[in-house]
């Protein structure tokens, strides 16, 4: 017997009380169609990459079986299909010799720090800037130059100026 592995969506918007008859109704369909030795894990609610059905967070599901007719299997996916609360539906084969060995070779990378779906607390970060201290030059301070005011010109001063000024000029025409 193959062993398949089954990652099923549901929509973010259902509670968990809701969850469970669907997936009652998944493990059912499953064995109907010649699925045995079932296992289900729950991965938990993350956000979908992109809308599907205008949801944009879902429930993952991951349910492992085996089965031995790829007629089957054809069955299953469409039954699943017509179960209008799954958003996506994905039907694979397992192998449990490869998952272990890329497990334990995203934990040798450090890819990963342990297999787990619980999410842990972040920490903030602190963010260290280096420190610049700016001298600022000291200028001296310039004294201020007074001007001396001057006395404000009469009138007639002025008409006397410009009277000078034009005389030279027409003079200076001729």
């Amino acid at each position: 017997m193959k062993q398949y592995e089954l990652l099923c969506i549901l929509p973010g918007t259902l509670s968990e009380e809701e969850q469970k008859p669907v997936l009652e109704k998944l493990k059912q369909i499953v064995q109907e169609c010649g699925g045995a030795n079932l296992e289900h894990d729950e991965i938990g609610k993350n956000r979908l990459a992109y809308p599907i059905k205008h949801i944009r967070y879902g429930y993952f599901h991951v349910t492992r079986f085996e089965c031995e007719d790829g007629k089957n299997l054809q069955a299953l996916q469409v039954k699943l299909g017509l179960i209008p609360e799954l958003l996506r539906v994905l039907i694979r084969k397992f192998d449990p010799a490869k998952a272990d060995k890329t497990n334990q070779d995203m934990l040798a990378k450090g890819t990963i720090s342990h297999i787990s779906t619980e999410k842990e607390p972040r920490q903030p970060r602190k963010i260290e800037r280096p420190t610049t201290s700016v001298k600022k030059e000291e200028k001296p301070v310039e004294e201020e130059v007074v001007e001396e005011e001057k006395p404000a010109l009469d009138m007639e001063e002025i008409d006397k100026k410009l009277d000078e000024i034009l005389v030279d000029d027409i003079s200076a025409d001729v």
